[in-house]
């Protein structure tokens, strides 16, 4: 079946997870949130480490959600934001950062939160993106989980859409 004319087409060009915990070394310190498995994939390089190349030129939609866990009782600050490199190193995107805290009734300890990210931006063939995060307190992580009923759950999960008129 094709799109008509003039109307916006969407493909999953990339879907990845990461089945492990994800830790933080430092506070305050950026790191690149990591994917182990690729799910899906067209037209984006997985060039591990949780960066990804893009081969077609055009409007890509990037979600990524991610569960941050706090193993202290206390006020955590989570942060999120894309980075890109046109070939001159990565760059972080301007207004791409969003920004999570976790308090938990009484500032209790073992609080998760599910965080989805969204962001949309025109990319060119070669461009490179990931995405990092930091928090102010090492007592977080990203958590993968079983639950007991259902599937799964990745400590992190990401899905780029290919957007575009036609």
């Amino acid at each position: 079946m094709s799109v008509p004319q003039g109307e916006i087409s969407r493909a999953v060009y990339l879907s990845a997870i990461d089945s492990a915990n994800q830790t933080f070394a430092m506070a305050d310190t950026a790191q690149v949130i990591d994917f182990d498995t690729l799910l899906e994939n067209q037209n984006i390089d997985d060039l591990g480490s949780g960066e990804f190349e893009i081969k077609d030129t055009g409007g890509y939609l990037i979600t990524c959600s991610v569960q941050p866990t706090k193993t202290i009782a206390a006020k955590i600050m989570y942060c999120m934001w894309l980075q890109r490199d046109v070939g001159l190193g990565f760059v972080s995107e301007p207004f791409s950062t969003t920004q999570y805290e976790l308090t938990g009734i009484g500032l209790a300890s073992d609080e998760s939160k599910s965080v989805v990210y969204v962001f949309e931006l025109e990319l060119e063939a070669g461009d490179k993106i990931r995405l990092q995060n930091s928090t102010d307190n090492t007592n977080l992580q990203l958590m993968a989980s079983s639950p007991t009923v259902g599937p799964d759950i990745p400590s992190s999960k990401i899905q780029i859409t290919k957007t575009g008129r036609l």
